[in-house]
């Protein structure tokens, strides 16, 4: 706890503008409310390194463990069962390659670390998948990988909930324009099984 109250002082004593006072009251949010990656990802942002910021897997592991992200991923997947049908034709059992390419998805998170991390997340799932016909459609099995990707910066009308409340992030965006922070690109990959009825 010292050392963020000594990140949230440094911040605040440089200068006591909006943007600065906006930086260090989003960095008690991100902290002390959000959860360990939204501190880090914050942090980053604040650090000026920019470039590309690679999710590790655990990282990965905490997307894939949202119940909100697999609703989205599986419909996703079904959706692909659904268009492969079409592609798809013969008896019962027969079987047909399927070359998975879902284009880039946003999937929005609602609450928690995730939320507070990424707002929304760009997500495309790619691979060739195994395409057998049953009887009640095509069943597509094999193994996928999905890719995230993020711009991670603030947008001039955006706002962020924070106990009911709708904080405007309009001083963040302007930040990296004064030099005190610079926007990344956050991106990740993990390879799935998939078993799609």
């Amino acid at each position: 706890m010292d050392g963020l109250a000594t990140d949230i002082y440094k911040l605040l004593a440089i200068d006591d503008d909006a943007v600065r006072a906006a930086q260090a009251g989003a960095m008690g949010i991100a902290c002390l409310k959000a959860g360990p990656l939204s501190c880090e990802l914050y942090k980053y942002w604040l650090g000026k390194e920019g470039g590309t910021y690679e999710l590790n897997q655990k990282q990965m592991g905490m997307i894939f463990g949202d119940a909100g992200w697999n609703t989205d991923l599986d419909d996703s997947l079904k959706s692909y069962a659904t268009a492969a049908a079409e592609q798809c034709q013969g008896p019962v059992g027969a079987q047909c390659v399927i070359r998975l390419d879902s284009k880039w998805i946003t999937h929005q998170f609602t609450s928690g670390d995730l939320y507070y991390a990424y707002r929304g997340l760009n997500y495309r799932v790619t691979g060739q998948l195994l395409g057998t016909i049953t009887e009640n459609g095509v069943h597509l099995s094999g193994t996928a990988r999905v890719d995230v990707f993020k711009d991670y910066n603030f947008d001039l009308f955006e706002t962020a909930e924070f106990k009911g409340i709708d904080i405007p992030l309009a001083p963040l965006s302007v930040a990296p324009s004064y030099g005190l922070a610079r926007n990344f690109v956050i991106q990740g990959s993990q390879t799935i099984d998939v078993d799609v009825p």
